[in-house]
């Protein structure tokens, strides 16, 4: 048997054995030339994704001096509530510009300030430093890929960790050491990767759309609790999307929001002077509580 590239051989072998070995040929060609160019493409637009909401959205000034009044309530106990409200007041005592942040992107976007603050309580505890987790962000997604209980959901956490080494790129982390909760959620409000490329905003105007960043993530959690409320029709169902959909746990998160969003709302409502936007107004539910 005779293989003939320029002249071909058209007996059965020969032309099995020129289809095999043209289909090699091919392989090998498009994983020089095209497969990087592809990997290239795809880390392009990942980054563009993350970079997006830089440009392309016109963002209040933060560089205002907050003016937030004094707010003195007594709370008693130890629980859950009385914790979220001493955190609230503590908050607003030590770094009144990390609530304004809040005020701000709540009226920028049109999101009730109770849900946006217990949902930042929910995420960190009301966290003012950029980094939150104790487990390390890329390890987490890899090893859900691996997860045979997370195998309907590998697909979804080979994205994250596609737009995690983008976020990394593009905001400077040292990918090895940045840490995350243990699916892989980054800073303040617990994004995603993958929902942060999507959402991702630039409100401190440093360039650049980080998550561990309080402005950024503030914002960028606003704009994704409003897409949430939109498309789902309700504050608490925009919370359930945001914590990863109708499963108990969230549903928990959920319903544990629902007893600290009242006593936010008044809280605010006396730091600032203004009514403010709620969800829950505190005249409805905290009475019969």
């Amino acid at each position: 048997m005779k293989i003939n590239f320029f002249l071909k051989d058209f007996s059965p072998e020969g032309e099995k054995m020129q289809y095999i070995v043209g289909t090699a040929l091919i392989y090998v060609i498009a994983s020089v030339f095209y497969i990087p160019l592809s990997k290239k493409e795809e880390k392009g637009r990942v980054e563009q994704k993350v970079k997006q909401h830089t440009t392309e959205q016109e963002l209040p000034n933060l560089s205002a001096t907050p003016h937030l009044n004094n707010v003195s309530v007594r709370v008693r106990g130890r629980g859950f509530v009385a914790g979220s409200v001493r955190r609230l007041l503590r908050v607003l005592e030590e770094s009144p510009q990390s609530v304004d942040l809040a005020i701000r992107a709540s009226k920028h976007y049109g999101v009730p300030i109770d849900v946006l603050l217990a949902h930042w309580r929910m995420e960190s505890f009301m966290g003012l430093s950029g980094f939150h987790g104790k487990f390390y962000a890329l390890k987490q997604v890899q090893k859900k890929q691996r997860d045979p209980s997370e195998k309907h959901r590998w697909k979804n956490f080979a994205s994250n960790e596609r737009d995690l080494r983008a976020i990394a790129r593009h905001c400077g982390y040292n990918l090895l050491t940045l840490k995350g909760s243990s699916t892989g959620a980054l800073g303040p409000m617990q994004f995603m990767p993958s929902t942060w490329a999507l959402v991702s905003v630039d409100a401190s105007g440093d360039g650049k759309a980080c998550p561990t960043n309080l402005a950024d993530a503030m914002f960028g959690a606003a704009l994704f609790l409003k897409g949430n409320y939109t498309r789902l029709g309700s504050w608490d169902n925009a919370m359930l999307g945001y914590a990863g959909g109708n499963v108990p746990a969230n549903r928990a998160y959920v319903s544990r929001s629902r007893r600290i969003r009242p006593y936010f709302c008044q809280i605010m409502r006396k730091a600032t002077g203004q009514e403010l936007p709620c969800s829950m107004e505190p005249t409805q539910h905290l009475a019969s509580n």
